[in-house]
């Protein structure tokens, strides 16, 4: 069989596309213009070649684009796949947007009543179309739409993490989608692109099928880091901003201890030092030098030990991309010659404005193509493990999606996607470098997406599904609808197990709800001093309104929606408990619900797998207690809750309460 003949049959197996894959693409004319191009209408200057081979569940796709034109192809919107069935009762749209988003709301006929995140495109369709990959809102290129008993996925299967989206498109008169894939590319007069290949498969059952698809490939081409073992033993951290923007001081160096006593009140492993500069926090970036007024290099050093000797793994906190216009000498010799520049001209600029009596700072993205940046960041990591820190965080390079950089000068051609391909690049050559120094010393950033799990050991949450009302959220979705959507955690943790990141909860103190769902789901805890009046809970248990000029004050809610005691003393017990079952809570791999069969009305059940054999652990995520059976793995070995210790196989479980029942397999 020919591979013409191969591409028409199973086209003609998915009912997709006709005789050839459909495709869009945009063309920006010299004039400035911006024209779609088809499949059904396309021009002999621009030469589209897809080509179509038949797999067990599906099939694959690759091609190219020629430009023979004068004007530059910007994105390519293909091979679409079409007629995929919606059941707007059971069916969901799987997303790795963060930890993971299910869409089970499709737009409605009726325009005005439509979900948010669609879109009218004429012609009775509506468009739901995801962030771009790699990024935060995209931290994987795979999307999966099925009713829960059979589905399809579409997996971009690049070995190079290019530029990309996807985009899905409902039509409510016959309750049917497309599926397609975006590549956003700059393709001038001349010059050739190659798709990376696209994969579509059809499965019976659910998302976890699509899921354990595209981790094979990525282990195929691509590795998650071997990581030093602590990394992985860490249940979480006190984040504590030292020093703030506007350069007030709140933890001299010699005040670790203070930290420390606190991180064991509430059972921390790690303590993350931000704003430990000359210039505080969000100030005189990329300078990051010891503060004299804190006590210096020697003191900072010092509390460093102190903090490791008292049991606490040490992060240092570095910005990966900003830099503070017009403030620092790294600015006037290389900062504004490689900043990132937009289509206009102007620099991407972004502002952290903290406290509103100050001036508000600009900050400029560094381009991750320039040398100059890559020298600097080097030498912060350098640094880091030189002062005894055991991590060095870079900050936000595991948040933003790639940006259009029309800069010169910066070792890519103008203009070019950067934040892309280079970042895994840029980011992984420091942490071999500094593994070959300091096998101990890890590599952390805020954000996820797996470009770049080979050299990044641990995340701090700041995506989807990671903020403190993310799991009330969750609560309500899944107790409340019988289609339920939104928050969809599962989806980062089972793709990527060994995956650890933090939740993110900007106050001094976590509710037992956002701890339960960070255990239930493999994360790590997140509590952060950021402000002076932080201080003042810490160490008298008082709760102000009065946090002055400050724009961002932390949940005055939550910190007042119990005794500072009683909060502590449960988030210490949830410490206890993942300590007591590491095999399990801190290394064990999460499988989600695979190997069991599970009943209790408002519960949640998920399963880890360790050495020691496998653990369920049910979170009743509702008002009353729940009696719960589970299935398949034999008789549980232990049954153990974390206030309760030992109890009963037959005892009810109490309303937001976990429970871990132990199994030989």
């Amino acid at each position: 069989m020919t591979r013409r003949a191969v591409a028409v049959a199973v086209c003609a197996t998915l009912g997709a596309w006709g005789a050839e894959p459909e495709w869009r693409l945009t063309v920006e004319e010299p004039d400035g213009r911006v024209v779609e191009v088809t499949s059904a209408a396309p021009r002999a200057d621009v030469e589209v070649k897809l080509d179509a081979v038949e797999t067990a569940d599906g099939c694959t796709v690759t091609g190219r684009v020629v430009n023979k034109g004068t004007g530059r192809v910007t994105a390519f919107e293909g091979p679409i796949f079409k007629r995929l069935p919606v059941d707007k009762a059971r069916s969901g749209f799987y997303v790795p947007d963060g930890f993971g988003r299910r869409v089970s709301s499709f737009a409605a006929a009726d325009g005005p009543k439509r979900p948010v995140g669609w879109k009218p495109v004429g012609d009775g369709e509506y468009k739901y179309e995801t962030a771009n990959y790699p990024g935060r809102q995209l931290a994987m290129p795979w999307v999966a739409l099925d009713d829960g008993k059979s589905g399809a996925s579409v997996s971009v299967l690049d070995p190079v993490a290019r530029t990309k989206r996807f985009t899905l498109h409902y039509r409510p008169a016959q309750n049917t989608a497309a599926i397609a894939p975006v590549h956003p590319i700059f393709l001038g007069p001349g010059q050739t692109w190659t798709l990376p290949t696209v994969s579509f498969a059809r499965y019976a059952g659910d998302w976890h099928v699509a899921a354990r698809k595209y981790r094979a490939w990525y282990d195929s081409v691509r590795k998650v880091g071997d990581f030093p073992a602590w990394t992985k033993q860490v249940n979480g951290w006190l984040l504590v901003i030292l020093k703030q923007q506007n350069e007030e001081i709140f933890w001299p160096y010699g005040d670790f201890d203070k930290l420390a006593d606190y991180a064991d009140r509430l059972g921390l492993d790690m303590i993350g030092l931000f704003g430990w500069t000359v210039g505080g926090h969000d100030h005189l970036y990329p300078d990051y030098d010891p503060c004299p007024k804190m006590g210096g290099r020697e003191a900072l050093v010092k509390g460093i030990r102190l903090l490791q000797k008292r049991g606490k793994r040490v992060c240092i906190y570095a910005n990966g991309q900003l830099q503070q216009v017009g403030a620092t000498a790294f600015w006037e010799q290389y900062g504004k010659n490689i900043a990132l520049v937009k289509k206009d001209g102007k620099l991407v600029i972004q502002n952290y404005h903290k406290y509103s009596d100050i001036p508000r700072y600009d900050f400029a993205l560094g381009c991750l193509h320039a040398a100059p940046w890559h020298e600097r960041m080097r030498f912060l990591a350098h640094q880091a493990n030189e002062l005894g820190a055991d991590a060095l965080l870079y900050d936000q390079l595991g948040i933003f999606s790639p940006f259009a950089c029309y800069g010169k000068g910066h070792g890519h051609p103008t203009p070019a996607w950067s934040y892309e391909a280079e970042r895994p690049a840029f980011i992984s050559s420091i942490a071999d470098e500094m593994k070959k120094i300091n096998p101990n010393f890890v590599i952390m950033t805020e954000g996820l997406h797996d470009s770049i799990f080979d050299s990044v050991a641990f995340f701090h949450g700041c995506s989807f599904g990671t903020y403190h009302p993310a799991c009330n959220s969750l609560v309500r979705a899944r107790l409340g609808e019988k289609n339920p959507g939104g928050e969809w955690p599962e989806i980062i943790k089972y793709t990527f197990p060994e995956f650890a990141s933090t939740v993110r909860v900007p106050t001094p103190i976590v509710d037992r709800t956002m701890l339960n769902y960070t255990l239930a789901f493999g994360f790590r805890h997140d509590v952060e001093l950021r402000y002076g009046p932080d201080r003042v809970y810490v160490e008298t248990g008082k709760v102000t309104s009065d946090y002055g000029t400050v724009k961002g004050p932390p949940s005055l809610k939550l910190l007042a929606s119990a005794p500072q005691e009683k909060l502590a003393a449960y988030m210490k017990a949830i410490s206890d408990f993942q300590h007591a079952n590491t095999d399990l809570l801190l290394e064990g791999r999460f499988v989600d619900t695979d190997g069991f069969t599970f009943t209790g009305t408002g519960c949640l059940a998920k399963r880890f797998t360790g050495a020691k054999g496998s653990g369920v652990l049910v979170w009743n995520m509702g008002k009353k207690p729940a009696t719960v059976a589970i299935a398949g793995l034999g008789e549980p070995t232990s049954i153990t809750e974390p206030e309760a210790g030992a109890v009963a196989s037959d005892a009810p479980l109490a309303p937001d309460t976990l429970r871990l029942y132990r199994f030989a397999r």
